[in-house]
């Protein structure tokens, strides 16, 4: 399984919350529409996934892709984009 996280130019966590707070949704709510799609993710564990300090599972980042409507590309801009 691949993880991912971030590296010095990129910051999923920030990219994630940046589309969740555009799509009007709390983290409770992304986390309910994860649990809905099969994945065993906890309120606290998606808010360490926001603030870099958790990996994130390949197949969850998919599935954010589409709960947010937003590209894997989108969630992996730089911060100097």
């Amino acid at each position: 399984m691949m993880i991912i996280k971030s590296d010095s130019n990129i910051c999923i966590g920030r990219n994630l919350k940046k589309y969740r707070e555009l799509r009007g949704l709390k983290q409770v709510d992304v986390v309910r529409k994860l649990q809905l799609l099969g994945f065993s993710l906890q309120p606290q564990n998606y808010s360490r996934i926001e603030k870099e300090q958790e990996h994130i599972p390949a197949s969850v980042l998919v599935a954010l892709c589409q709960i947010l409507n937003a590209t894997l590309e989108e969630l992996f801009l730089s911060n100097d984009s």
